[in-house]
């Protein structure tokens, strides 16, 4: 019965992948969907943050989508540096964040900025600069 429900959960999430629509202008609702449909299995921590970030940076649906794709294949060994091999992972926002940072140039200025704020500031940008050059290498 639980196998059952999984399954029809999994075709409908696939269902409503195939629905969503990237060209639409993002609101806290339709990004709460977004990250539901395609950044799943992580913790959902502030999307009222995000969304403001994202806004008045103005990325789109597709800047987040692009971003996923290109860091896909480094992500969790990026993730891993990242946490220092700790069992840490990000949470959805964190995890938007991070596939912008590492792809995303005009972001990735924004946020170098902003990260000063962190303890281990130097540490972040020395990590996300390497994984950001390794990208750039293989792309």
């Amino acid at each position: 019965m639980c196998d059952k429900l999984y399954l029809e959960r999994e075709r409908y999430i696939q269902e409503q992948k195939k629905k969503f629509n990237h060209d639409e202008a993002m609101n806290i609702d339709n990004l709460s969907v977004f990250l539901e449909l395609f950044i799943k299995r992580r913790e959902l921590k502030s999307i009222d943050r995000l969304f403001e970030e994202l806004r008045k940076r103005k990325i789109t649906f597709k800047d987040i989508r692009v971003a996923r794709t290109l860091s896909k294949s480094c992500f969790r060994k990026f993730e891993k540096e990242r946490f220092k091999n700790s069992q840490t992972k990000y949470n959805q926002e964190g995890a938007v964040q991070a596939y912008l940072d590492l792809t995303n140039d005009r972001y990735w200025r924004y946020r170098k900025k902003y990260l000063k704020i962190y303890q281990d500031y130097p540490y972040n940008v020395r990590v996300t600069e390497k994984w950001r050059n390794k990208l750039k290498k293989r792309g």
